[in-house]
Formats: structure tokens, sequence, C-alpha cells
């Protein structure tokens, strides 16, 4: 949706009404919880995507009309600025922890998991916002990783997010190779975020120049400024000057690395 400047969409409505032409539909939301349409929606701007929405009714209720899909779309504007507001203002809860590693689970072709690594079920725990499903995440991997192996999308699938603690995870899927009831196995990969691997998303929340982008880049990468005034090969004062704008709103380099690290960083003089 994101890639097609799509905002809203029915699911009823794209599909003329056979929503079970979608796995996903088909095998979980259908028979396990009885949904027969589902409203989604895509929070993005200039910045990338922020946020997806997922709106279910039952088979008792009025699939979505125009009206409200055009409706989900008007709204959508302020409320992808809302998320990134949150994003930017929320501060870690969690007191600083070693990482623990990757955590891995294997989902057979019947969407269950049939081998995990130790440590996933705290993971999972992660992931989970008080009446929420967190194999919500796994299944949009699952169902990314058989579109990439069936050849329908150029890249495996991969998500970032940030748990309720504040912690941001990384998420991964790749089909694998088998045979037999080992056919359409799917594994994903859990794990910590390592902080230059958000430096995208904060560089986009707070809407940095490309140059601020690498100025920040270099200074959650431990860089002094006046070093990376040197390696820029700018005349004198210039990085410095860059990195005070991309730092410009006050404690803003803390909350850049409270965000990126999921924890505060108290500022240096």
């Amino acid at each position: 949706m994101a890639a097609s400047g799509s905002v809203a969409a029915g699911i009823h409505s794209a599909t003329g009404g056979q929503v079970d032409r979608l796995e996903r539909m088909a095998d979980l939301v259908l028979p396990r919880f009885g949904y027969a349409d589902e409203a989604r929606v895509v929070f993005a701007d200039r910045g990338g995507v922020w946020a997806t929405l997922s709106i279910l009714r039952g088979t008792d209720d009025a699939v979505f009309d125009p009206a409200e899909l055009t409706l989900l779309t008007e709204i959508a504007p302020a409320l992808t600025r809302g998320i990134r507001t949150g994003l930017l203002s929320q501060v870690a809860s969690r007191e600083a922890a070693q990482p623990t590693g990757p955590t891995v689970l294997i989902i057979d072709a019947a969407g269950r998991v049939v081998q995990s690594s130790p440590g996933a079920q705290e993971r999972l725990a992660q992931l989970s916002i008080p009446g929420t499903d967190p194999l919500s995440y796994i299944q949009a991997l699952i169902g990314g990783a058989r579109r990439f192996a069936s050849g329908a999308l150029d890249r495996m699938p991969r998500i970032r997010t940030r748990t309720p603690d504040g912690v941001w995870l990384v998420l991964h899927a790749a089909p694998l190779g088998g045979v037999g009831d080992r056919a359409g196995d799917v594994v994903v990969t859990i794990e910590e975020a390592r902080p230059q691997e958000v430096v995208d998303i904060v560089a986009a929340a707070f809407t940095l120049t490309l140059r601020e982008h690498e100025v920040v880049g270099a200074v959650l990468r431990g860089a002094d400024t006046r070093i990376v005034n040197l390696n820029s090969r700018t005349v004198a004062g210039g990085c410095a000057c860059t990195t005070k704008a991309a730092f410009a709103i006050k404690h803003r380099r803390a909350s850049v690395h409270a965000l990126v690290r999921g924890r505060p960083r108290p500022e240096r003089g």
C-alpha cells in the first residue's frame, strides 16, 4: 500500500467480496477469529512509514464502505504527525540491559511455531501490547517471506519496531528449503537493533537534512564533533555548524540517544 500511495483500503472491497483469496484471512482471521472484513490504514509521510492500523469487523457487521475508507484516508495525515511526535517524546522505561542476542522461531506451513531458541517467549512478550497478539508481527513477516519465495517480492521482509518498554527490535524472516511436512517452513529472527540500524528512523522523525543525518550518525557512533569536522573536509567550523543545527532543539542530543539506544543518555558539557 505504501509503495502504491494508497492510504486506506478495505479487504472486502479490494477482493470483490472474496476475502478468502487472501492467505491471512483464509487461514487465520476468518476461521480463528470470525472477522469477515478488514480496513487497513498506512500512516506515512515523506519520512517513511511510521505505523499501520488494522480494523476488523465480524460477519454480523456491515463491510467497510467507500465513505468510511475516505474518512480514514482524510484523518491519516493528522494521526501520522501524532505518531511521529509520540516517537520523539517517548523515553525508554526500562533499565539498561545487556543484549541477549538474537531469538529464532521456525514456523511451519500451518502457521505453528515448531521450533524456537531460548528466550523466544520473552521476546514475544516484549512485543505484546495489552489487548493485542504479538504474533501479528510474526504473521506479517511469514506472509512476506512466502511472497518472496514465490517471486512476488524482490527482498525478504524486515520490520523495525519499538516495544512498549522503549526497546528497538529488528524482526526479519526467510523461507526455508524443505520436503514433505517441512515444506513451507519460515525462520523468523528477532534481535535488538544496533544504534546505526535506527539512525534512519530518528533522522526522518526529526526531518534532518542529508548532511545533518550524516553528522548525527557519526556522533551516535561516538565520534567527537571536532573529529567529524576534520573528516568531513569542510571549511573550518562548517561541520560544527551542521552539528549545532542537527542538535538545535534543546536536549535533542540526549533525546536522540534515548530513542536509538532505548534508554536516556546524560548530556555532556
